[in-house]
């Protein structure tokens, strides 16, 4: 029959908090049974977790640059790009895109034509 721990072995083991290990579970990110009201965990199951997290390798975030920006779309637009549309052309979260367009409008190659539409300079 195999090991099974509570939250509490489980957090020790792991080190991490109580809570913490009860969120995972929820959220299924780590393997876990719900007997009731507790949270049960298999040791075989939080080693095999652990020795398959080790495996992955992050992948790290590509660097955006204002030349990553194809002017086209901006040129192609006669009403102006909108950021909607430069954020699905180029497939950049909205975090990576706005340094990006700021970069551009103080660079001069694209100025703003109203909140949020961008056209060439």
């Amino acid at each position: 029959m195999p090991e099974t721990m509570t939250t509490k072995e489980v957090a020790k083991y792991l080190k991490l908090h109580k809570v913490t290990v009860n969120k995972y579970a929820a959220k299924g990110k780590i393997p876990a049974i719900r007997i009731g009201s507790v949270w049960r965990f298999e040791k075989e199951g939080i080693d095999k977790w652990i020795s398959e997290g080790q495996k992955k390798v992050a992948l790290k975030a590509k660097k955006v640059s204002t030349g990553d920006i194809d002017p086209n779309i901006i040129k192609k637009s006669r009403k102006g790009a909108r950021g909607t549309t430069l954020k699905k052309k180029t497939e950049f979260k909205d975090d990576n895109q706005r340094p990006i367009i700021y970069k551009l409008r103080k660079q001069g190659k694209i100025k703003g034509e109203r909140r949020g539409v961008y056209v060439e300079a």
